[in-house]
């Protein structure tokens, strides 16, 4: 369905859930590894609306017309899924809100690329 819709529109669909998917406009899926149950929580679906559009406009900003917006919506959501990950170590599932996940976006990054972080 995700494919179908993502191709018929000519977009790049999103789709939570325990396993988020992504289906992109030339009929690619692609399954999200990370991520937790305690990314369910309200909020948590506008906290990764924000995090996707800012790796968009980064790539956009510094990669012109290089940019790839469906690498930069799967990398955000691989990275919005770590720190929900991070996040859930720490504070378990159940507990778990959209501000935590926020609050764990740096960690995320920094064990992503640790060197790329540092001043």
């Amino acid at each position: 369905m995700a494919r179908e819709f993502a191709t018929q529109h000519k977009l790049i669909l999103v789709l939570k859930g325990w396993r988020p998917i992504v289906a992109s406009p030339d009929g690619r899926v692609f399954i999200n590894p990370t991520g937790n149950a305690g990314l369910g929580t309200a909020g948590s679906g506008d906290t990764l609306t924000g995090l996707i559009a800012g790796f968009v406009a980064q790539a956009y900003g510094t990669l012109r017309d290089d940019a790839d917006a469906l690498a930069a919506t799967i990398a955000a959501l691989y990275v919005g899924g770590l720190a929900g990950d991070l996040a859930a170590r720490k504070l378990g599932m159940r507990t778990m809100i959209a501000s935590d996940i926020r609050e764990h976006f740096s960690d995320a990054i920094r064990l992503l690329d640790p060197e790329g972080e540092q001043p």
